[in-house]
């Protein structure tokens, strides 16, 4: 994954796993393509994301919790939601 400056981030999606999953998150920024990035270590999705709210605080990020697993295809979900 490339370098992505906080101020060209949009969205901040973290996904619990579900059931069968593993825990990702999905980086969405303002222009370009959705990544999704698997956890694959144990996490407190709910310490995570206090972490990681704190740190983008100063920025207009949208940071959400999501059940269930993160099904992000090449930035279709995103492109869709956008409609």
């Amino acid at each position: 994954m490339a370098k992505l400056p906080y101020n060209d981030l949009e969205t901040l999606r973290v996904y619990d796993g579900g059931w069968i999953g593993r825990e990702a998150v999905a980086i969405e920024p303002s222009t370009g393509d959705t990544q999704v990035v698997r956890v694959h270590g144990p996490v407190d999705v709910d310490r995570f994301l206090d972490a990681v709210r704190s740190v983008l605080l100063a920025y207009a990020v949208d940071v959400t919790r999501r059940e269930g697993v993160a099904l992000e295809f090449n930035g279709l979900l995103s492109r869709l939601s956008r409609c």
